[in-house]
């Protein structure tokens, strides 16, 4: 078993769309904290060092690693000759967060219709849109969930075979259109999908108002219901579904007793409302019967505007609003079930940590893509006076070759002492580069100091025994091991790195 997402679409990208499609996938997967691992041994030693996830114009990427959630699943990957996107197992925490996204970016872009799942649950999109135009600087709204039927029809189709109930009154309620933007989705395909998961026993003369849709819907059942009597099960199911091959002109001169009433109905109604109601009377699946019948029926049927302009007015205006921008700290906040499961009693009364920008400081550009908060601002300045300390007393003269087995046997015993704490791979080849200068070495003493000074805060992380994934985010992402953290990702982010400490 495990946790899969999938997209229903055939992820069809336009021409002219590929190379910003492609570079919106990147930049989800490069601001979501995606990685290669890249392995190096010298000195007897292996480390780990992070690459950063992004796409070049014409190459497939694979995947495995998110930053923000300290491990690896199966692997993922986009191949984008087809633009087309892969994940395998995905685990319920941060890597989630990031490809789901990526799913939800097919929703906004591809000329098919489809919807993203996880676990085949339809997942609620308004979110993850968001931080997408949080990302692209965009203004995307998920209109396109709100062509109801087009995107039900589309899921349920792609789940008959794994569900006997492909679509459920919650995926319309809650999941293809959330609960706060359901004022704007009124309508027919709404009304039609909630007939076919609940059944229409509550229609009635008494409520159906005349020229209302559930009064046309009441009317149509009774005609189909006339044929079932007049006809038996059997031949009535036959001589409806031949109906509904017909043409308009045809169903409009139907002289056939008993099917005249209901060819009647056909002229103003779709051909899934008449066999939604058939299938409801005779006990079928619809949505088997329909995916054998759709392409023949009819689809030149007049419809009744059932609503007035004011009200289709304000619906397309609620529908076609952009979806609130959402920061990318906020988006990967992790309060799930276990974030914080089994927290040891030596960590009680502790505030529970949430991701923020502190965590974040190899994403700085100087936009407020990550802000320095004024605690950030004084952690930094600690550092500073640490650096400035440390080049006071490192000496102009080296042995190079001495420094890069120095800074090898430091970052493996980092790991070691705070488990998946790794450099950013740039960095590291940037240090041995530069490996004969005093400020590059100044900077390893102050990394070696931090090893130091926060082993007593950072041995918590012990209480990790089997699990990552299942330990509490206050272990993982101890004091201790996030100071380590931080100041690698300051070392990697070389403009941030030139603000504070100059070189």
């Amino acid at each position: 078993m495990g946790t899969f997402g999938g997209y229903s679409g055939p992820e069809i990208i336009s021409v002219d769309k590929i190379e910003e499609f492609s570079n919106a996938v990147s930049k989800i997967l490069y601001y979501g904290g995606m990685m290669h691992l890249r392995n190096v041994e010298m000195y007897s030693k292996k480390i780990i060092l992070l690459d950063p996830v992004t796409i070049k114009t014409g190459e497939d990427v694979h995947f495995h690693y998110n930053y923000f959630e300290e491990d690896s699943w199966e692997t993922a990957g986009y191949i984008y000759g087809k633009q087309h996107f892969y994940t395998n197992k995905i685990g319920s925490n941060e890597f989630n967060y990031v490809v789901t996204a990526v799913r939800c970016l097919y929703e906004l872009y591809d000329e098919g219709v489809g919807l993203a799942d996880v676990n085949g649950d339809i997942v609620s999109s308004a979110y993850y849109t968001g931080w997408i135009n949080h990302l692209l600087d965009a203004n995307f709204s998920i209109n396109r969930r709100f062509n109801l039927w087009e995107v039900a029809e589309s899921y349920a189709f792609e789940h008959l075979e794994y569900y006997d109930e492909p679509l459920k009154s919650r995926n319309v309620m809650d999941d293809i259109i959330p609960r706060y933007l359901m004022r704007y989705a009124g309508g027919v395909d709404l009304s039609d999908l909630l007939y076919i998961n609940n059944g229409t026993e509550t229609l009635c003369e008494d409520e159906a108002i005349a020229g209302s849709y559930p009064a046309d819907v009441l009317k149509c059942k009774k005609a189909v219901a006339a044929v079932i009597e007049r006809y038996g099960a059997d031949e009535a199911y036959s001589l409806i579904l031949e109906m509904l091959k017909k043409e308009y002109c045809a169903r409009e001169g139907e002289q056939q007793e008993c099917i005249s009433a209901l060819a009647e109905c056909s002229l103003h109604l779709h051909a899934r409302t008449i066999l939604y109601l058939a299938c409801e009377l005779l006990e079928k699946h619809f949505w088997v019967e329909w995916k054998s019948v759709k392409d023949t029926a009819y689809s030149d049927e007049k419809m009744s505007q059932y609503a007035s302009d004011l009200l289709l007015s304000f619906r397309k205006e609620g529908r076609e609003r952009p979806i609130k921008k959402i920061k990318t700290s906020e988006f990967l906040k992790n309060d799930g079930y276990f974030a914080f499961y089994d927290t040891p009693d030596e960590l009680k009364g502790y505030p529970n940590y949430y991701l923020s920008d502190a965590d974040r400081l190899f994403w700085w550009d100087g936009s407020d893509e990550v802000e320095i908060t004024e605690k950030t601002e004084k952690w930094l300045n600690k550092r500073v006076e640490e650096y400035k300390e440390a080049l006071k007393n490192t000496p102009d003269e080296c042995d190079t070759q001495q420094f890069v087995k120095e800074l090898i046997d430091l970052l493996f015993d980092v790991e070691s002492r705070y488990k998946r704490v790794f450099a950013f791979q740039d960095m590291f080849y940037e240090f041995i580069a530069n490996a004969s200068k005093k400020e590059y070495r100044a900077a390893m003493e102050v990394l070696r100091k931090l090893y130091d000074d926060n082993a007593e805060a950072g041995k918590i992380i012990e209480k990790v025994s089997w699990s990552w994934d299942l330990a509490s985010k206050n272990v993982t992402c101890n004091r201790g091991r996030m100071n380590l953290r931080r100041y690698l990702a300051l070392l990697a982010n070389v403009e941030l790195r030139k603000k504070y400490l100059g070189f």
